[in-house]
């Protein structure tokens, strides 16, 4: 019986042997066993990341190709309106544009696909175009991250990121569910969602409507909150309003102003006309 046993183990070895050969694996050079009758030129490692990286490349391919019907519907669920997904580097005043390279390591990098770490202000009379020239910028940097992000990450890298927020909008919104049973616990998920989200639009600050001083309502301490959060965890914001500096400044107080302006560059947007308002067509 003794010796059966060796025999046995034997015979097993040599069945394996017949059924698999060493080789090695020819992107690591480790050896492994492969199926003597298959040119097996990976081992099980290897193999694992060469489908992944062909799962990768076919994913890219995808979201490359749908980028054109993609990216609207993305920017839309982020919080941007259909007028504003309709702005155009052509539409927008030279003179505006131009106000852009001012923080010109922001736009580099957000026209690289690259978040940087401080956002920016544009301030300036109403219908200038800043809301307009942030859109085209920030729709530039969704599309140059894609291209960057997907031949690593496939379909994850159209993965949300960003939050455009008309804040009158959302304020009102805020203080009208804030009365209802269970709405303050609604506005604290919608404010740390915002506090959380890796970059944050503020459109139109200023326009909102305040009760008595700011510092004695309610929904403009949301403000507060909101900005004071994302600058202790070094989250880049981006905003536009129509106030001045010093209007900025006695409107939300030293507080919001340091945190937000301070890291945020304030840029101010040279008046101009109301590009909303149409002139009327003069005929001979």
């Amino acid at each position: 019986m003794s010796d059966s046993g060796p025999e046995q183990l034997g015979v097993v070895l040599s069945r394996l042997q017949e059924r698999w050969v060493q080789g090695d694996c020819a992107d690591c050079a480790r050896p492994f066993l492969r199926p003597p009758d298959h040119t097996v030129a990976l081992c099980p490692a290897c193999q694992m990341k060469a489908d992944r990286r062909e799962a990768l490349s076919g994913e890219a391919a995808r979201v490359i190709q749908n980028m054109e019907r993609w990216v609207p519907a993305w920017l839309l669920k982020a919080g941007m309106s259909r007028r504003e997904l309709g702005a155009t580097w052509d539409g927008i005043p030279p003179k505006v544009a131009r106000v852009l390279t001012h923080p010109p390591l922001e736009v580099r990098a957000m026209g690289a696909g690259r978040l940087p770490p401080h956002g920016f202000g544009l301030s300036g009379d109403a219908g200038t175009g800043k809301t307009f020239a942030l859109a085209v910028l920030v729709r530039s940097m969704l599309e140059a991250r894609w291209r960057a992000w997907a031949p690593e990450e496939g379909l994850k890298a159209t993965r949300s990121w960003l939050a455009w927020v008309h804040w009158p909008e959302r304020v009102n919104r805020m203080r009208v569910l804030s009365t209802v049973d269970g709405g303050l616990e609604d506005v604290e998920r919608m404010i740390s969602g915002l506090c959380q989200i890796e970059m944050l639009v503020l459109d139109d600050l200023g326009a909102e409507r305040l009760r008595g001083e700011y510092s004695d309502d309610w929904a403009a301490s949301q403000l507060d909150v909101l900005v004071d959060r994302r600058y202790n965890d070094l989250r880049p914001t981006w905003f536009t309003t129509n106030l001045s500096g010093e209007e900025f400044l006695g409107r939300y107080g030293a507080r919001v102003y340091s945190r937000l302006c301070g890291e945020n560059a304030f840029v101010s947007v040279p008046a101009g006309p109301d590009l909303r308002i149409v002139k009327p067509e003069v005929k001979p």
